[in-house]
């Protein structure tokens, strides 16, 4: 997410153009999050980039979160999630596996349409700092709840 939004459209009278605010610098965080698909629970965190550092810390997180279960990721293979510092760091725990999905296919991850409702609701906002985005994340996430999370995803809760 970054302070300059993704300009998406908007409605202005005819002659009159709207002034875009633009912040003196485009600063950026990362955001990282795993759905749970039983129980639709989000797991996130934030990041100052998406690095194989950002990564391994959110692996831990998962770990500690769900530290008596399998866990089964599926994502892309961005160069921070296959990364020999990952790789490394996945082998050494057991109980976490990970399935990657085929380059330039983001579709296939049900989470993508999570990420595409962030991005249209929170993220075009003209408006923000990095600590306002976040909150407005957070926000949405809770308003969506799990059973919201799982529709996004084009999941059914699995009981």
């Amino acid at each position: 997410f970054k302070s300059l939004p993704p300009l998406r459209r908007m409605w202005m009278r005819q002659g009159q153009q709207v002034r875009i605010p633009t912040p003196p610098s485009n600063q950026s965080f990362a955001l990282y999050g795993a759905l749970e698909i039983y129980t639709g629970d989000w797991v996130s965190a934030d990041f100052d980039k998406a690095n194989s550092q950002a990564t391994v810390a959110y692996l831990q997180q998962m770990v500690e979160r769900y530290p008596q279960r399998r866990i089964l990721l599926i994502w892309d293979q961005a160069s921070f999630h296959i990364s020999r510092q990952v790789q490394n760091w996945i082998d050494d725990h057991d109980h976490l596996q990970v399935l990657l999905l085929p380059k330039r296919i983001p579709q296939e991850n049900p989470v993508e349409a999570i990420w595409l409702h962030l991005k249209d609701q929170v993220a075009a906002n003209l408006t923000r700092t990095l600590d306002n985005i976040k909150a407005a994340c957070a926000l949405a996430f809770r308003q969506l709840g799990p059973q919201g999370l799982l529709r996004l995803a084009g999941l059914e809760p699995i009981t």
